[in-house]
């Protein structure tokens, strides 16, 4: 129990403590509010009609407030907008609904930054 505790920290840590890095990966959320990725999200997460529509919801509102956030306030903002939407997913999905939900964001963070990294090397 204290392992996955320090795991889900670590990652939670890990993943706000984006701020050294460059502004647009933050727009991962963006990708992750396509209606192609909710439905692969809703699919591997097994949620059911509520949690969706909450999902949906966040999402939605989670991209939205990013937009705002880059365009007027930059780093700090985004933090506080990555902190919204794990907070409020956290009361939506089960545990291990969750601990999906965080290695899917991870991987998708992952996934930008080598394409950043080979965009960049060309």
């Amino acid at each position: 129990m204290k392992k996955i505790l320090v795991i889900l920290f670590v990652s939670l840590a890990t993943f706000t403590s984006i701020k050294a890095a460059d502004l647009n990966e933050y727009t991962i959320f963006n990708k992750l509010n396509n209606q192609s990725t909710v439905c692969t999200m809703i699919r591997e997460l097994s949620l059911n009609q509520l949690q969706e529509n909450d999902l949906r919801y966040i999402l939605s509102a989670t991209d939205r407030k990013m937009k705002y956030a880059l365009k007027k306030n930059g780093n700090e903002a985004a933090e506080k907008v990555v902190r919204y939407n794990l907070s409020n997913l956290k009361m939506v999905f089960t545990d291990s609904q969750y601990k999906m939900y965080l290695k899917l964001v991870n991987e998708a963070l992952r996934d930008e930054n080598v394409k950043m990294i080979a965009e960049n090397a060309l």
